[in-house]
């Protein structure tokens, strides 16, 4: 059927459109958004440990009040690492695999 046939070319069609100007370029500022957060909240651990190293020093702060925010600091650059491996993957295989997947889908249809 010729009609059948036309609509899942332009499906396929619609379906690659979705994710070359939609879908990639949304996930990728979602990511970088993730990225700008964990970069800030790392500065403002590393700031933050600093800060209280120069208390424990003086007397002011305890051990452990420094060790519980040098843990908040190795956290904060644990998820400046993943946000960063997260916006490689989609921007290094994601990307590539799902463009050929849908250019596939669009050359079958036709």
């Amino acid at each position: 059927d010729i009609a059948a046939a036309q609509l899942r070319i332009r499906l396929a069609e619609l379906d690659l459109e979705k994710f070359e100007k939609g879908e990639l370029p949304q996930q990728r500022a979602d990511i970088r958004a993730e990225v700008f957060t964990a970069e800030a909240n790392l500065m403002r651990f590393t700031e933050s440990c600093n800060f209280i190293r120069r208390l424990v020093q003086k007397g002011y702060k305890n051990q452990n009040d420094l060790e519980a925010e040098e843990q908040n600091l190795k956290d904060a650059e644990f998820k400046v690492a993943s946000a960063k491996t997260k916006l490689d993957v989609l921007d290094s295989y994601t990307k590539e695999r799902t463009l050929a997947e849908l250019k596939a889908n669009v050359t079958e249809s036709k």
